[in-house]
């Protein structure tokens, strides 16, 4: 009984040695076993990471795409538009401003400017008298006011007008009107000119003139008449008393200093007064005179 008991003491033993030696294996392995898991894990990571770094370039890319497509190329010049806009305004108001405080006497202006009743008058008197040298025997034109007057004879341009019965001239602009030119003298030396030729005073009679504009001579009428403005105040403005009883309105008086009080009328053939809306029977009368006497 006793020597059963052994051998069965024995296998047990045997058997916790052959356990215990394998438990010892195994945990011999472990670090080998954790490296090899780290290896993988950094390698997965690396991977993981460069993933992402093709992703992130293509994004990359992507956005650059985008950012060069039509859509946004075309935002962008919209911006750029938007900005010259805003600098426009604001180069408009600054001229306004200006133009405000040469309009009410505050401030004299330095340089060519022909709104708010103010035209450089040293620029225009060289311009004329520029006409007035390459005017030679240059034949004259009977010009359509409908067809090309009104284009030629542009506004806040100096120009000679010469009258044909006397031979005298005065320098002047156009500064209103549509119908036909309504026209101003250029200084007061060329307001007392036009006086003289109007037999020293002011009147509604038609007389046969000669514009001259850029050298060459087209055949005219003028009415000696200064209407509808007043010298001693801003044009524009609305007013009382303007001259030639025209009463309350729109001050028509652009070039100042010039001792005239408003403007007064030129036509050409087939020009219209601007109240009736009607063809003057005088004034075509003395455009032909003028065409004819300086053929």
């Amino acid at each position: 009984m006793r020597r059963i008991v052994d051998i069965i003491l024995i296998s047990v033993l045997g058997a916790l040695l052959i356990l215990s030696g394998v438990l010892f294996a195994q945990v011999d392995k472990a670090p080998a076993m954790q490296h090899e898991t780290d290896t993988s894990v950094a390698e997965l990571k690396e991977e993981e990471k460069d993933e992402v770094s093709i992703y992130y370039g293509q994004a990359l890319d992507t956005e650059a795409a985008v950012h060069s497509s039509p859509v946004d190329e075309e935002e962008e010049l919209l911006e750029a538009v938007q900005i010259k806009a805003e600098e426009y305004r604001s180069d408009i108001d600054r001229v306004l401003e200006i133009q405000m405080k040469i309009a009410d006497g505050s401030v004299e202006p330095d340089f060519d400017v022909s709104d708010r009743g103010r035209i450089d008058r040293r620029r225009q008197l060289n311009s004329l008298n520029e006409s007035l040298s390459i005017l030679s025997d240059s034949e004259v034109v009977l010009l359509d006011w409908w067809e090309e007057g009104d284009k030629l004879f542009e506004k806040d341009i100096p120009v000679a007008v010469i009258d044909v019965d006397t031979g005298k001239s005065f320098g002047a602009a156009r500064t209103y009107g549509s119908n036909h030119a309504d026209v101003e003298t250029l200084a007061p030396e060329d307001t007392e000119i036009m006086k003289e030729i109007w037999g020293g005073q002011w009147s509604w009679e038609r007389r046969a003139v000669i514009v001259v504009i850029n050298g060459k001579k087209y055949a005219a009428s003028a009415s000696g008449m200064p209407h509808a403005g007043l010298d001693s105040l801003p044009d524009s403005e609305w007013v009382d008393n303007r001259s030639a009883d025209y009463g309350t309105g729109a001050n028509l008086d652009k070039i100042k200093g010039n001792n005239m009080d408003g403007h007064f009328d030129i036509h050409f053939l087939n020009s219209r007064t601007h109240g009736t809306d009607r063809i003057d029977d005088k004034h075509q009368q003395m455009v032909q005179k003028a065409f004819a006497e300086e053929k």
